[in-house]
């Protein structure tokens, strides 16, 4: 099905909601907005940061704002001066934001192909891409501007905030993209022309999909070398780091601070023989060490420092993690691990998870701990050597939420996700595989996405996008009449191998697998209509009061349902798992939190059908607009009626430029009206 419940939302900045107001007037009153109607064009423009002998290659491609004809061609020779065709933005990721354009252009002279090759042909150059519509609304000129002095020389955030205060200038009639070009094409044309395109994507998308096992210089002692070698051979060095954690975990006092903040812990606790992720240790045979990492300096020290790219600290280039938390804000204590100047880096210390709907915890400590939690601490204090522990920092924020940076990550858990990793695996995807490890751990309510940051598109988030916001500003877009503004929308449906087969059990079933509140099945959405063909099916696993039981079958008393032990049963499987980590304590812990974070309880169970409407996407097309971004809430006001308690996230903006026209493409989630 669709996706639902997008919850990481962003406000709908006040420049585009006016904009969208007034193309409302606009249309139900053409005579007032008659410029706007007939006089509006797209226009773009393109830069290249390409130089050569500290001089630029080029001053840029595209419209100019040419008046004669003459001005279309050398003067030399007649031929046409380069041109752009057309451009098109989108976005990648999970679930949208990582933006990618593909610039098309022409030119008609060798001489210019030379020149046009260095800027836009070439790996690695930045480019900036500026659109706009001629006039906005109220027939003001749309001016170029082209941030001659920033798009070569700012960070993100600080060109991000002059874009903003620009296109507010006119009126959301403008946009502009800045990456690096990492494919690119040309063709010669029978006419001698020399058609090129290439493609550009955003510097946090680079750095997403850049390889985790980056073979890098041994940075270890010069002492340490083997003897008759000038160094040793390319080597891991987020292993190294993790290596130290450890040893440094083995102090006396177990703990790791960095810039005075403690970032890693270690314990010791009883294990079986089967035990995963804990140091064995050669003292005390029946007991191992677990040690821990932050995960804000597993983000920092194993991922930004081992495959981000540094800038020069000289200038405005680049943004230190101090920098992306005066952008981001947060209101953790957090280090500062090195203040290097990164081109993109991950950030996620401002990162707040769903708390869950009863306490929530970590049931298996080979994986990641939850400081203070109430029901952590009962495993905590039973583990043999634990006093590193009060060291942490809490997770919890009250009710509020879960901070993802404070969340401590089992280091061998790392190391063996790390192992899993080929050649070819993103830094993005490394860190989504641990993060799903602890997902599973917490009892499986989160929903970990990457999304870039909407006001500094270098900086990556981790976000638990289906957790709500606590407030947040909405749209409605007007679809339908005389004062609609948008060109198209459709919606779809996208049903997966599981819920196929669901709707092969049919709407009606009630019984178990295929229908009814606990199953999920497609009755869920049937909204009391009835199929009178598949009426009353089941499948064949399902037992019934027809059934013939096995004589002599007993029941076991240990298997019971989760939600319904006491909250004493429940503190007891925790405790059993601080005094042995083994996987039968481990999995009667994650049960518990399993069904205490998602607040399944018996009660909650009814044999009445809830009614929900069917999750659809929605995608609009609307006149080039600028300042949607990931995250924005809207709907619009020709929906049935099934659907007026929902709205509608945006999870990719997509734009096209062609000679005649600008359009703006917005795909969206549902999810539930807060």
């Amino acid at each position: 099905m669709a996706n639902t419940g997008y919850g990481a939302c962003e406000d709908i900045n006040d420049t585009t909601r006016t904009a969208i107001e007034n193309r409302q007037k606009a249309n139900a009153s053409p005579a007032g907005y008659l410029p706007w109607q007939t006089k509006r064009k797209p226009w773009i423009k393109a830069y290249s940061c390409a130089t050569e002998g500290g001089a630029a290659v080029s001053n840029g491609l595209g419209d100019d704002g040419i008046t004669k004809l003459s001005e279309l061609y050398h003067s030399s020779n007649n031929r046409p001066l380069p041109g752009i065709t057309g451009f098109t933005t989108t976005e990648e990721g999970t679930h949208g934001g990582f933006k990618e354009g593909k610039l098309a252009f022409v030119c008609w002279t060798k001489e210019d192909f030379a020149t046009l090759s260095k800027s836009f042909l070439t790996y690695g150059m930045t480019i900036t891409v500026e659109w706009g519509w001629s006039i906005n609304q109220e027939n003001g000129t749309v001016a170029k501007n082209g941030f001659a002095a920033k798009r070569c020389v700012d960070n993100d955030a600080d060109l991000m905030k002059a874009v903003a205060a620009h296109q507010s200038n006119t009126a959301a009639c403008y946009e502009l993209m800045r990456g690096q070009i990492t494919d690119f094409s040309w063709s010669m044309a029978a006419n001698g022309s020399f058609e090129g395109e290439c493609t550009l994507t955003s510097m946090a998308g680079n750095t997403a999909k850049s390889p985790i096992k980056i073979a890098t210089k041994d940075c270890t002692c010069a002492e340490d070398k083997t003897e008759g070698k000038s160094e040793k051979g390319p080597t891991w060095n987020i292993m190294q780091i993790l290596d130290q954690y450890i040893d440094q975990c083995s102090n006396d006092d177990q703990t790791v601070k960095y810039e005075g903040v403690v970032t890693g812990i270690g314990l010791t606790s009883n294990v079986d023989s089967e035990a995963e992720g804990a140091e064995s240790s050669w003292i005390f045979w029946s007991k191992a060490a677990f040690n821990y990492i932050t995960f804000e300096a597993f983000e920092e020290l194993c991922v930004n420092l081992q495959i981000g790219s540094i800038v020069n600290e000289s200038g405005n280039k680049g943004t230190t993690r101090g920098q992306a938390k005066a952008t981001v804000g947060q209101s953790i204590p957090s280090f500062v691990s090195s203040n290097q100047k990164f081109a993109s880096l991950f950030y996620s210390n401002h990162s707040v998870l769903r708390p869950g709907v009863k306490e929530i915890a970590s049931g298996d400590p080979r994986v990641c701990l939850l400081p203070g939690s109430k029901l952590q601490q009962e495993t905590i204090d039973n583990f043999k050597k634990n006093d590193a522990y009060k060291s942490a920092t809490s997770c919890f924020n009250g009710t509020k939420g879960i901070y993802l940076a404070n969340i401590l990550l089992n280091i061998n858990m790392i190391k063996e996700e790390f192992d899993n990793c080929t050649a070819n695996t993103g830094a993005g995807e490394f860190m989504k595989r641990v993060l799903s490890r602890v997902n599973e751990a917490c009892g499986g309510i989160w929903n970990f996405s990457m999304v870039p940051y909407s006001k500094a598109e270098n900086i990556i988030q981790w976000l638990d996008v289906d957790k709500g916001p606590e407030t947040i500003t909405t749209i409605t877009i007007p679809a339908y009449g005389k004062d609609s503004v948008a060109r198209g929308v459709s919606t779809q449906t996208e049903s997966d191998p599981d819920f196929q087969a669901q709707i092969m059990y049919g709407a009606n079933n009630k019984n178990g697998k295929g229908g009814g509140n606990k199953s999920g099945g497609v009755a869920l959405w049937a909204g009391g209509v009835i199929d009178s063909y598949m009426d009353k099916m089941r499948v064949s696993s399902e037992c019934t009061a027809a059934d013939k039981k096995k004589e002599g079958c007993t029941t076991d008393a240990n298997n019971k349902d989760i939600e319904t032990m006491s909250a004493e049963e429940v503190i007891d499987v925790f405790q059993n798992l601080g005094s042995e980590v083994s996987s039968d304590s481990v999995a009667s812990a994650t049960r518990c939190v399993h069904t205490l974070a998602k607040g399944e309880t018996a009660d909650a169970i009814t044999a009445e059908v809830r009614v929900i409407p069917v999750p659809i996407s929605l995608d609009l097309e609307l006149d080039g607009i600028g300042g949607f971004t990931f995250g924005n809430l809207l709907t619009i006001n020709s929906l049935p009626n099934a659907y007026k308690n929902w709205y509608f996230q945006i999870t990719k903006v997509e734009h096209k430029i062609s000679n005649a026209d600008w359009t703006t493409n917005l795909s969206c989630g549902m999810m539930r009206k807060i």
